[in-house]
């Protein structure tokens, strides 16, 4: 009895050993699969958006769609601040099957953004969705915006809201403006979005989301050409239409605003320099070789104007005060 069990033992022992150092020979000459199980690793992801769901903690949150889990070791900056639905997050997280759960919430910070403009887009009432005006565009939500007088396409509309990281207004009051209350003449500047197909580039022309006639006694300075920034006086006709007097394609130089002055704020997205915000992009350049930027040092921006009356900075140089 014994000897059998030390031979079913060793019979054993043998096909381990061939497993163990066969297995890999099999799957070097493709005689035949070998299964290794691996653990799976946990995925680093990031996303952002506005909240749409907030709960306690510990709970499930959703930005726009994607839903995540929030726990006690999850870090929430600003410290101290509570996220409410509406804000915009970014969300480092870690992806574990199906599961998100995340690690990191950035609330940031919505700022407050005042403008005049025409009203070129307009969801049907209660007029809820997205509007745009003077080619910015426009968030509302009738429950949340106050809005004075009924608005109509082609009225100016003064706007109040908080500007989203995506430059997206989310408004808190709009007050639209009757034409009549309003000067015939008008002056902006943007974009060229669209000309006129006709050979002689008679008809309507779109400039920073503004629609407008342009006939043979329009006066067009310069070669239009779509994404090329333009200035713009005309009028509006009897009829409500807005006709191009002028049109002023502007060079690159003429498009550009300098901004200099001491840095006050330091943002992901923007930073204030002696008191006018300046939009941060992919493509800005920043120039520390002189020093590092900080509160308190001199900047000299380079910008645009890029939608609205905000500024987008092509490129700045940042450089100790003079003492």
């Amino acid at each position: 009895m014994r000897r059998a069990f030390v031979s079913i033992l060793g019979v054993i022992v043998s096909l381990l050993v061939t497993l163990m150092v066969g297995a890999p020979a099999l799957a070097a000459s493709g005689q035949g699969p070998v299964l290794i199980w691996t653990p799976t690793r946990p995925i680093a992801v990031r996303f952002e958006g506005i909240l749409t769901q907030v709960s306690a903690i510990p709970g499930e949150w959703r930005v726009e769609g994607i839903s995540f889990l929030v726990n006690a070791e999850t870090e929430i900056s600003p410290e101290g601040y509570t996220p409410q639905v509406g804000d915009y997050a970014i969300v480092s997280a870690i992806r574990e099957g199906e599961t998100l759960t995340a690690t990191r919430i950035l609330i940031r910070e919505k700022r407050l953004f005042e403008f005049r403009g025409l009203i070129t887009v307009l969801p049907p009432e209660p007029y809820d969705g997205e509007w745009l005006i003077g080619g910015v565009r426009v968030w509302v939500n009738s429950r949340a915006t106050l809005i004075t007088n009924r608005p109509a396409l082609s009225y100016y509309a003064d706007v109040k809201g908080r500007l989203r990281p995506d430059r997206q207004v989310e408004a808190t009051e709009i007050v639209v403006l009757n034409p009549q209350d309003v000067a015939n003449g008008f002056e902006f500047q943007g974009p060229i979005e669209q000309i006129a197909s006709t050979p002689t580039q008679e008809g309507p022309w779109v400039i920073a989301g503004v629609q407008g006639l342009v006939s043979a006694d329009t006066r067009i300075e310069g070669a239009p050409a779509i994404g090329a920034t333009a200035g713009v006086t005309g009028k509006r006709l009897a009829d409500g239409t807005l006709f191009f007097e002028r049109i002023r394609v502007l060079t690159e130089a003429q498009n550009q605003v300098r901004v200099s002055g001491l840095i006050e704020e330091i943002q992901e997205d923007y930073w204030r320099i002696g008191g006018q915000e300046v939009e941060l992009e992919e493509t800005t350049f920043i120039d520390e070789s002189r020093c590092r930027a900080a509160v308190g040092m001199w900047a000299e921006a380079i910008a645009y104007r890029c939608y609205g009356s905000a500024l987008c900075a092509l490129r700045i140089r940042v450089e100790r005060p003079e003492e």
